[in-house]
């Protein structure tokens, strides 16, 4: 036998690491909870207002934010968080900028 085993020391290969104990399970990109939640918002939203609501302008926004997710998540991925929400921070503050300015002028 040899003297470390004898002796009760702690093998090489870990059975189970701090690392692989506190990893967290992956999400999924939504639960259960929050489609259901959507679909609740939705009815709500179609009851309050009527099908009339509906125009091609809402129909194009539907189409927009379906074409667009994509290439948000491949910019999230990407790009640096905190340069991310700097380029946000200020797209946002020029365009309400440019609309006070409007609507003051």
């Amino acid at each position: 036998m040899p003297p470390a085993a004898a002796a009760g020391a702690r093998s090489s290969l870990p059975i189970c690491s701090s690392r692989e104990a506190t990893r967290a399970r992956p999400s999924a990109p939504f639960n259960t909870a929050e489609f259901f939640l959507t679909v609740t918002i939705s009815a709500t939203f179609i009851v309050a207002l009527g099908w009339e609501a509906f125009t091609i302008a809402t129909l194009g926004l539907l189409i927009g934010g379906v074409a667009a997710a994509p290439f948000g998540a491949f910019i999230t991925k990407r790009v640096n968080p905190d340069s991310l929400l700097t380029f946000v921070g200020a797209l946002l503050t020029v365009t309400s900028g440019y609309g006070l300015y409007r609507a003051l002028s």
